[in-house]
């Protein structure tokens, strides 16, 4: 069973959950009764959901997961990228990785795709840039157009 303590290891919540995920913007994601719902720091439900997966929150949004795809909801639960991934990642700069068959790209949180799926490997924005394979071992950093910045094989 899952529950939570205090730094100082002091338990604040008790341990009953079937599964537990560390709180992230005032809510964890704990399931309970074989349904993914949200609690606050007191143990409250604030979200319930009828999703077969859940994860944190980043960014105000979060990944959850309906028959095998992915796609994010806000904290009042609406769905803000449709559930219609193979797989995705968190928010990061307003932009999340997602991939489409054996291809990543990014969306945004209005489930626009922003830069299409194109490569093997996406690693969330940090400093306006991200990490992407190519292929082959070759990676490469592109801006938030989707514009390499630099290529592992350029140096070679």
């Amino acid at each position: 069973k899952g529950g939570f303590i205090k730094k100082n290891g002091d338990e604040f919540i008790k341990p009953k959950y079937e599964w537990a995920e560390g709180f992230s913007q005032g809510l964890a994601c704990v399931a309970s009764g074989g349904q993914y719902v949200y609690i606050d720091r007191f143990g409250e439900v604030k979200l319930k959901t009828d999703f077969d997966g859940a994860r944190h929150f980043k960014e105000g949004a979060a990944a959850v997961t309906r028959r095998g795809k992915q796609g994010f909801i806000n904290k009042s639960g609406l769905i803000i990228v449709p559930i219609e991934y193979d797989q995705v990642g968190d928010f990061s700069e307003g932009y999340a990785s997602m991939r489409v068959g054996p291809e990543w790209g990014f969306v945004n949180k209005r489930g626009e795709v922003v830069i299409e799926p194109r490569f093997f490997t996406a690693v969330s924005f940090s400093g306006g840039l991200a990490i992407v394979e190519l292929g082959n071992s070759k990676w490469a950093y592109i801006n938030r157009k989707g514009e390499f910045v630099w290529r592992s094989d350029e140096t070679e």
